[in-house]
């Protein structure tokens, strides 16, 4: 009885740890690809880079948690 919820417990963990890790890199190619629009759009008006890195910071805020 209590093998099968053991291994449950495991697949589920790890199915956990996966989805997680996932979000993190999908974060952090977000937070790259902000990055590079940052570089490349110097010349952009200056209340859109103001949300650009205010995205970046809750970006990197979510990845620090």
């Amino acid at each position: 009885m209590l093998l099968p919820m053991l291994q449950h417990g495991q697949r589920f963990l790890k199915t956990q740890i996966s989805s997680s890790s996932l979000v993190q890199a999908a974060s952090i190619s977000m937070l790259i690809q902000l990055q590079v629009s940052l570089f490349q759009k110097i010349r952009v008006p200056a209340g859109r880079q103001r949300n650009l890195i205010k995205m970046l910071t809750i970006c990197q805020h979510r990845i620090s948690q």
